[in-house]
């Protein structure tokens, strides 16, 4: 009876050791369960913030984007808008050199036209010059014919009295000589009778 109460103390003694090494076991197992778990609530935590953190980067990759078109798009209508304007200035600087060839092209018209005037001043002017000394000539002349008329009058004058004298003296002489005549044929009528 002995050796089989030591066999089931041994046996005990055995499922004891067994159930002490299992608890060791099973605590050890808990341990690392605990562990694994505490590791795992650590990477669900830190898998949760680097999910908001990788929500705030899409966010901000979005905003990013977002800001990235809008500049693409502002940088388009730039683009455009300076074409837009190049165009323009094309447009105008074509205009200016067309305007500014007109008014190079009027401005050389109106100069030969002015330096046509001017020659044509000028020729008048020599032409005004010539009949100023022509009317000065025929001042003069026509002072000299109206000196030579007066002189001529005066001569006129003088000859028509020195004739009026001679015929007044030879009618006179006539009517002297008739009565001569008359008295000469008088006396002979006389003499005969």
């Amino acid at each position: 009876m002995l050796q089989e109460s030591e066999r089931r103390s041994e046996s005990y003694r055995d499922q004891i050791n067994e159930l002490r090494l299992s608890k060791e076991r099973q605590a050890e197992d808990m341990g690392q369960l605990v562990a694994q778990n505490n590791r795992l609530q650590a990477v669900a935590e830190e898998h949760e913030q680097l999910q908001v953190a990788y929500t705030e980067q899409i966010q901000r990759v979005e905003a990013l984007q977002r800001s990235v078109n809008a500049h693409m798009e502002e940088q388009t209508s730039l683009r455009e808008m300076n074409e837009m304007l190049r165009r323009h200035n094309e447009s105008l600087k074509e205009q200016m050199e067309d305007e500014k060839k007109r008014l190079t092209k009027q401005l050389k018209d109106k100069e030969a036209k002015l330096a046509d005037e001017k020659d044509k001043v000028r020729t008048l002017e020599h032409e005004k010059e010539e009949l100023d000394s022509a009317v000065d000539g025929l001042r003069k002349d026509l002072t000299k014919l109206e000196q030579l008329k007066k002189e001529t009058v005066k001569k006129y004058e003088a000859s028509n009295a020195e004739k009026d004298a001679q015929i007044k003296a030879q009618k006179a002489e006539l009517e002297k000589n008739a009565q001569i005549v008359a008295m000469i044929h008088n006396i002979s009528a006389g003499v005969k009778s």
